[in-house]
Parts: structure tokens; C-alpha cells; sequence
């Protein structure tokens, strides 16, 4: 019987240390001779700090350092799921691994037209709950300096701004001119 109530006794002690709160984790000095009696220090705080290349301002959560437009096509009959990035440099690579170039300026001009028809304005809307129909849905992602706009929306959806259709086709077709 005594082994039962040594196993009982044991486990709750060893259950009651883990559930120390994290804060409550200290480290514990004890003095050697001729060094004062035992001290208490806070546990080090992990913290982390985010780096990016020098001159580039940390984008967006879910967008790679440089890409300035991720553009999206997916759903369709055929269930496509098309991914293009395109980055300050110019490179532009596509989730299928296909990569293309274009010029630095080209890239520039291309976010320079979305914020003067007003992509970067827009306000977000929920998508329809039926998406049926084997309709696309777009995503269309731009960074310019501290500016960033994420939209979305679906082929044939009621109340989409005309700048997001308009977006839409500069961007394919930049697109469809350097990925040939």
C-alpha cells in the first residue's frame, strides 16, 4: 500500500510545479561562502524583433520582403489556383515555380496607375456566401511605401468598385507582357 501512496504523493507534487504560470519561473542564486544569502532573479523574456534588408519597410503579415503585388486567381470549373508575385526588382515568380523579369520602372509605373485609380482606397466587402457557379475569386495584394491594400472579390459580384476590375486588368496584363 505504501508504494501507492508514494506514487499518489509524487505525482501531485510534480503536477502542482508544472503549473507554475510562465511568469512565475524564476531562477534561483544560492551563496557560496562569503557571498550574500540566496537571490531571486526574473527569468530572461525572449523577444523577438523582426529584420528586414536596410532601406525596405517590414511589409505586411503574409507578404515576402520586396514583393509590391501578389495577385491570385482561384476557383474556376477546373479548380485553378494561380499565384503571381511581383517584386520591386522586377522579378515576378508564380507559385507553380515559373519565373519572369521586367524592368524596376515598369514596376513602378504599374503601382504608381493602381494608386491613381484608386485601388488603394478601396474599401473591403464581404464576399457573397454562394460561391457557386464555378466563378473565380480574386485576390489582388499592393505595397507601395507604407500604403498596402489587400481586395477581394468573385466574377459577376454586385457592388465591386470599378478601380478593383480596372486593377485587376493592369495587373494581368503586365502579367500576361512579361511572363510570356
Amino acid at each position: 500500500m505504501k508504494p501507492f501512496y508514494l506514487t499518489a504523493a509524487l505525482t501531485v507534487l510534480l503536477s502542482a510545479c508544472a503549473l507554475l504560470p510562465q511568469s512565475a519561473a524564476q531562477t534561483t542564486l544560492t551563496a557560496d561562502e562569503g557571498q550574500s544569502p540566496t537571490q531571486t532573479a526574473p527569468a530572461p523574456k525572449v523577444t523577438e524583433i523582426a529584420l528586414t534588408p536596410i532601406g525596405k519597410p517590414k511589409p505586411p503579415e503574409g507578404i515576402p520582403v520586396g514583393a509590391v503585388i501578389i495577385y491570385r486567381r482561384s476557383g474556376g470549373i477546373a479548380g485553378l489556383d494561380e499565384q503571381w508575385e511581383i517584386f520591386d526588382d522586377g522579378r515576378m515568380v508564380a507559385k507553380n515555380g515559373a519565373v519572369a523579369q521586367a524592368a524596376p520602372a515598369e514596376v513602378s509605373a504599374l503601382l504608381a496607375e493602381l494608386a491613381r485609380i484608386g485601388f488603394f482606397d478601396l474599401q473591403p466587402q464581404p464576399l457573397p456566401l454562394d460561391l457557386c457557379c464555378d466563378r473565380f475569386t480574386y485576390e489582388l495584394t499592393a505595397v507601395s511605401g507604407q500604403r498596402a491594400q489587400t481586395y477581394t472579390a468573385v466574377d459577376a459580384q454586385e457592388g465591386v468598385p470599378s478601380a478593383f476590375w480596372q486593377a485587376l486588368e493592369l495587373v494581368q496584363a503586365f502579367l500576361q507582357a512579361h511572363s510570356q
